[in-house]
């Protein structure tokens, strides 16, 4: 998901049965599905529904800049030279390590063309025994 999509996520948007986000509003106008599961569906069950927002900023509305917060929480966890869009790259990395192709990847990701798709995804070289695994619920076909 892009920065604005997660900012702007309100809570009718989960379907937390289905393990699935539904977003409407997307840099390319869009829509598509999520799936959402393990650890992150945990964290979104724990999170308070007092907003319509799944991340409420401190007035309830949705936080346009995080840029503060996120620099924070780098400077705390000791990372140097990391953006928040860097997490895109990894994800789409960890599923085609999975064997999930270019075309759900893209669909899942909201790009559409081939070339940029192999730009976004960085394949790792070492064995596929040592490589990490990311169950979010979307396998190989």
């Amino acid at each position: 998901m892009r920065r604005t999509e997660i900012l702007k996520l309100e809570w009718d948007r989960v379907d937390i049965d289905r393990g699935l986000i539904h977003l409407v509003e997307t840099k390319n106008d869009e829509p598509r599905m999520i799936p959402v599961g393990g650890h992150a569906m945990e964290l979104i069950l724990e999170l308070p529904r007092n907003s319509k927002y799944v991340f409420p900023s401190k007035n309830g509305s949705y936080y346009r800049d995080i840029g503060y917060h996120w620099y924070k929480a780098l400077q705390v966890a000791e990372i140097k030279d990391f953006r928040l869009h860097d997490t895109r790259h990894t994800a789409a990395s960890y599923l085609a390590m999975q064997g999930v192709g270019y075309p759900r990847k893209a669909g899942q990701f909201g790009v559409g063309h081939v070339l940029y798709g192999t730009k976004f995804t960085h394949e790792f070289s070492h064995p596929a025994e040592d490589r990490p695994t990311w169950d979010i619920g979307l396998k190989a076909a």
